[in-house]
């Protein structure tokens, strides 16, 4: 009997979450494990404040040709971005729509990169705007358009370093323009987040934070390795399908880890009973 599959990294780490308008207006993907098969759950909502109607029919495309969802991005302004491969790899493509002619460009150059970080914040209203764009490829190159110099300044340098970008989201929430999250190999940075995800980000704990979905009208998820933790205003139907999914991976991996240690004592002793 071969030794089981052990199943490895955090919930946190299995998560995506994207929110619109509101903190019922989302997009969620989890990749399960239960040490013999991986697959994908997914849920999103179809008014008119969350993912795009494009988007939407692209992941269901992506689904009926037997891919699974690696790379996801949209806001409320009906700009979307969104990649899908195959288990064992193959059939990687992209797609993207709702966006300018300038960002094009950037997010054709992301499709040649396997590991990439996409975001779009919607349109603040100002006059001129063309919303604001953050497209990081795998090997740390990068492009912006719109976005605070601070964060600008931090990917520059970041990049010249030869450090990660593993996690950069752009948001607009109402009332203080556009803020950022970012994730890289310094640490985090944010801006523009209000005042309780704020608080949240710099004392909510000391375990890792891995990602932060934030709606338009400032209710927001941090997501953590074995925890996430969610706003007043997000959908009961969003935190339940989270919090079933940490319980349940927890269990998968304790259960799958006994097997291993049960799979390994075995092994050990039949070696000592033939000595």
């Amino acid at each position: 009997m071969s030794r089981p599959r052990p199943i490895t990294g955090s919930a946190g780490s299995r998560i995506r979450v994207i929110l619109g308008e509101t903190g019922s207006d989302y997009l969620y993907y989890l990749n399960e494990d239960n040490g013999n098969t991986e697959w994908q759950s997914s849920n999103w909502t179809t008014e008119s404040g969350g993912p795009p109607y494009g988007l939407r029919k692209q992941i269901n495309n992506i689904y009926a040709k037997g891919r699974h969802i690696t790379d996801v991005a949209f806001d409320t302004s009906g700009r979307w971005f969104v990649g899908g491969e195959k288990r064992d790899g193959t059939g990687a493509h992209f797609w993207w729509g709702g966006t300018d002619s300038d960002a094009d460009p950037l997010l054709r150059a992301s499709t040649k990169s396997h590991r990439r970080v996409v975001s779009f914040a919607p349109l603040d209203g100002y006059r001129n705007d063309t919303g604001k764009y953050a497209v990081i490829t795998g090997s740390n190159d990068y492009a912006l358009i719109g976005v605070d110099k601070a964060l600008a300044n931090r990917v520059d340098r970041i990049q010249r370093k030869g450090k990660s970008i593993d996690v950069l989201r752009l948001f607009a929430i109402h009332g203080y323009g556009t803020g950022y999250f970012i994730l890289d190999g310094e640490g985090t940075q944010w801006e523009n987040t209000g005042v309780q995800l704020s608080k949240e980000l710099k004392n909510g704990g000391k375990d890792p934070i891995l990602d932060v979905a934030v709606a338009r009208d400032g209710s927001w998820i941090v997501i953590r390795p074995n925890r996430y933790i969610a706003s007043r205003g997000i959908s009961s139907t969003l935190t339940a399908a989270l919090s079933r999914f940490y319980r349940e991976h927890q269990e998968r991996q304790t259960g799958r880890a006994w097997e291993v240690k049960a799979h390994d004592a075995r092994i050990l002793r039949e070696l000592r009973e033939r000595e």
